[in-house]
Protein backbone atom coordinates (compact mmCIF):
# COMPACT_ATOMS: atom_id res chain seq x y z
CA UNK A 1 0.00 0.00 0.00
CA UNK A 2 2.93 2.55 1.15
CA UNK A 3 4.53 1.35 -2.12
CA UNK A 4 1.53 2.25 -4.44
CA UNK A 5 0.96 5.76 -2.52
CA UNK A 6 4.66 6.34 -3.12
CA UNK A 7 4.68 5.66 -6.74
CA UNK A 8 1.54 7.71 -7.07
CA UNK A 9 3.35 10.97 -5.59
CA UNK A 10 6.24 10.60 -7.58
CA UNK A 11 3.87 10.04 -10.93
CA UNK A 12 1.72 13.22 -9.68
CA UNK A 13 5.03 15.00 -8.84
CA UNK A 14 6.21 14.21 -12.56
CA UNK A 15 3.12 15.23 -13.58
CA UNK A 16 3.05 18.37 -12.27
CA UNK A 17 6.36 19.59 -13.13
CA UNK A 18 5.95 18.54 -16.78
CA UNK A 19 2.57 20.83 -16.39
CA UNK A 20 4.86 23.74 -15.48
CA UNK A 21 7.53 23.01 -17.93
CA UNK A 22 4.84 23.61 -20.60
CA UNK A 23 3.01 26.74 -18.91
CA UNK A 24 7.16 28.02 -18.86
CA UNK A 25 7.14 27.03 -22.83
CA UNK A 26 3.49 28.82 -23.18
CA UNK A 27 4.92 31.68 -21.56
CA UNK A 28 8.24 32.23 -23.02
CA UNK A 29 6.42 31.91 -26.62
CA UNK A 30 3.95 34.70 -25.77
CA UNK A 31 6.52 36.66 -24.42
CA UNK A 32 8.32 36.03 -27.86
CA UNK A 33 5.41 37.06 -29.95
CA UNK A 34 4.44 40.20 -27.94
CA UNK A 35 8.16 41.11 -28.81
CA UNK A 36 7.03 40.36 -32.01
CA UNK A 37 3.76 42.36 -32.33
CA UNK A 38 5.53 45.72 -31.02
CA UNK A 39 8.13 45.86 -33.16
CA UNK A 40 5.52 45.11 -36.03
CA UNK A 41 3.48 48.09 -34.41
CA UNK A 42 6.78 50.50 -34.09
CA UNK A 43 7.76 49.38 -38.33
CA UNK A 44 4.18 50.39 -39.27
CA UNK A 45 4.26 53.68 -37.07
CA UNK A 46 7.29 54.84 -38.55
CA UNK A 47 6.39 53.69 -41.78
CA UNK A 48 3.05 55.43 -41.80
CA UNK A 49 5.15 58.61 -40.36
CA UNK A 50 7.43 58.33 -43.61
CA UNK A 51 4.77 58.04 -46.06
CA UNK A 52 3.02 61.63 -44.21
CA UNK A 53 6.05 63.43 -44.46
CA UNK A 54 6.09 62.16 -48.02
CA UNK A 55 2.83 63.19 -48.85
CA UNK A 56 3.13 66.54 -47.16
CA UNK A 57 6.45 67.85 -48.86
CA UNK A 58 4.66 66.68 -52.28
CA UNK A 59 1.32 68.76 -51.18
CA UNK A 60 3.72 71.80 -50.22
CA UNK A 61 5.56 71.55 -53.58
CA UNK A 62 2.23 71.14 -55.55
CA UNK A 63 0.90 74.40 -53.57
CA UNK A 64 4.23 76.48 -54.27
CA UNK A 65 3.88 75.77 -58.03
CA UNK A 66 0.57 76.32 -58.18
CA UNK A 67 1.00 79.90 -56.52
CA UNK A 68 3.87 80.37 -58.60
Amino acid sequence: MKDTQADMRRFLAKQMNEKKGRENMDKALNDEQAGMWKQDKINYEEEERRLNEKIKKINIDNEGFLKS
